[in-house]
């Protein structure tokens, strides 16, 4: 698989993901996200493996892995306005739980 059919792929969930995904805006800038920017929320070109007994994972190329397996980083694109901050996770959901993390000023 090529880059440009990840980055394909990638884009046509976006808007699926418009539906099913809330995320709080930039915790530095304050950009809110934009899903329909395939900047926003895209794979970042790895995935992980684990190893059979479950204790430890490792990271290789997005072509190494399954699709269910790639790593997905949470942006606030500099192109489209924003500061460039950004999140990695081992999948969208986990990208996303991180981006929308904050910590108490409780």
């Amino acid at each position: 698989m090529t880059e440009t059919t990840q980055e394909n792929e990638a884009t046509e969930g976006q808007s699926r993901l418009t539906a099913e995904l809330e995320a709080l805006p930039c915790p530095f800038c304050g950009m809110a996200a934009d899903f329909d920017d395939p900047d926003t929320l895209h794979p970042n070109g790895s995935g992980w493996l684990e190893y059979e007994n479950g204790e430890f994972r490792t990271y290789h190329r997005y072509d190494a892995v399954p699709k269910e397996q790639w790593c997905w980083v949470m942006n606030c694109p500099e192109p489209s306005g924003g500061c460039g901050c950004e999140v990695t996770g081992d999948s969208k959901s986990e990208a996303l739980a991180k981006w929308n993390r904050r910590a108490s000023n409780a």
